[in-house]
């Protein structure tokens, strides 16, 4: 557990994560990393995206797509469109966050 001002900014594995997430109110954000990913897990990111994507930008070496799921509840307006997904994709690691990544990737 983090604490960043006004914010905690939980982590746990894979295993222990609805255990955590249902025991925490107020959640303003979710996000899943997946270190070394294989080219499986990037090629369902990219087809579960593909009909989603509103857009796509590089900072340095890390591309950046925002995308738009209608069954997902949650979403912030970003140049005027609703997101409720952001894909961070750098070398080794993919952060998904919902509705948008919180903290660092």
């Amino acid at each position: 557990i983090i604490k960043n001002g006004n914010a905690l900014i939980v982590s746990c594995d894979s295993k222990n994560a609805n255990t955590v997430r249902n025991s925490i109110n107020n959640v303003l954000g979710e996000s899943v990393q997946f270190i070394n990913p294989n080219n499986s897990t990037l090629n369902k990111i990219n087809n579960y995206l593909k009909d989603k994507l509103l857009h796509t930008e590089t900072v340095g070496k890390t591309e950046i797509m925002y995308a738009y799921d209608q069954t997902l509840l949650r979403y912030v307006m970003v140049d005027g469109k609703k997101v409720n997904l952001q894909v961070a994709i750098d070398d080794n690691l993919i952060t998904i966050g919902y509705p948008l990544i919180l903290g660092s990737f």
